[in-house]
């Protein structure tokens, strides 16, 4: 059976119709899927994670977690998903910071912090980075330095993202599981590729929008966490494991994946680590996969 499903890309706010079937609840809430395993083209789906709900918003569906064996995977800090997920938070597992973060209920399982002399250089390359903002990230929440005022608008009121402002990041205390840094002068793969030159094989850095790039733990990245946790979860073949993603920091899950697509508007590094590439744009694209493995 298919036991984990995992996405990269935008967080959005759930609906769901409901959805009946022979011999089980009327009710099934298609974010999360717990002990109940549902019939399907790939066997039973255990485990279902991020915008598995959120590429089915378009068509009004409302989605919420069957029980505690839910689980859910993100590259997103703790902290905005756990309030995008409010009323399942405690039901699914959270894979945060592009995978620097790994929790269930609260309870930080892993944590793949950056080491503190790491953290120092990465952090003064990025200030140095002409047009360059940037945040932190810790257990569970960001912090950007309130000089950048511009920035922490940006954040706060584009984003929607909790961040506390500090003085200097590099003070606050508590380990950082990873640096973003955000230029709109620069394109993100461009900015990671110099910025790879200048660190090597220190860190990992990847593009992770059209203008950030993410600095995180070697150790750290989508890919291994989901590694990590399907390990915890004893999932052991890869091909029950389906992930969807677009972009560069997306690459390491969807090769960890057995199943992975790659949507129509994704990176071409997201395209060619991908087993299956979407042909149609749009959330429906998404969603159809969805509905085939759901048979729905």
């Amino acid at each position: 059976g298919c036991h984990f499903m995992s996405f990269g890309g935008e967080q959005r706010n759930f609906s769901h119709p409901e959805i009946k079937r022979e011999g089980m609840d009327a009710t099934m809430r298609i974010a999360m899927v717990g002990h109940k395993r549902v019939p399907s083209r790939e066997g039973g789906i255990e485990v279902v994670v991020e915008e598995l709900a959120a590429r089915m918003v378009i068509h009004g569906h409302t989605v919420t977690c069957y029980n505690r064996s839910g689980h859910h995977v993100s590259g997103r800090e703790y902290d905005s998903i756990e309030r995008v997920f409010a009323p399942v938070k405690d039901d699914i597992y959270f894979i945060a910071g592009n995978g620097g973060i790994i929790s269930y209920q609260g309870e930080i399982i892993e944590k793949m912090a950056i080491p503190t002399d790491i953290l120092k250089e990465v952090v003064e390359y990025v200030r140095a980075q002409e047009g360059a903002s940037f945040m932190t990230a810790g257990s569970a929440q960001a912090y950007v330095e309130r000089a950048d005022q511009a920035f922490v608008k940006k954040l706060r009121e584009g984003y929607k993202l909790h961040v506390n402002e500090v003085d200097d990041v590099l003070n606050v205390p508590e380990t950082m599981t990873k640096v973003a840094m955000y230029n709109e002068e620069v394109d993100a793969a461009l900015g990671a590729e110099e910025a790879k030159r200048r660190f090597g094989d220190k860190i990992q850095i990847m593009a992770s929008g059209d203008y950030w790039v993410d600095f995180v733990d070697v150790h750290s990245g989508k890919g291994n966490a989901l590694q990590k946790l399907c390990n915890r979860l004893g999932i052991t073949k890869r091909e029950e494991v389906v992930a969807f993603g677009d972009n560069c920091n997306d690459v390491s899950m969807l090769l960890e994946a057995g199943k992975s697509y790659a949507v129509t508007t994704a990176r071409e590094e997201a395209k060619q680590a991908a087993r299956y590439v979407l042909e149609k744009p749009g959330p429906d694209s998404v969603l159809n996969v969805l509905k085939m493995i759901l048979e729905l």
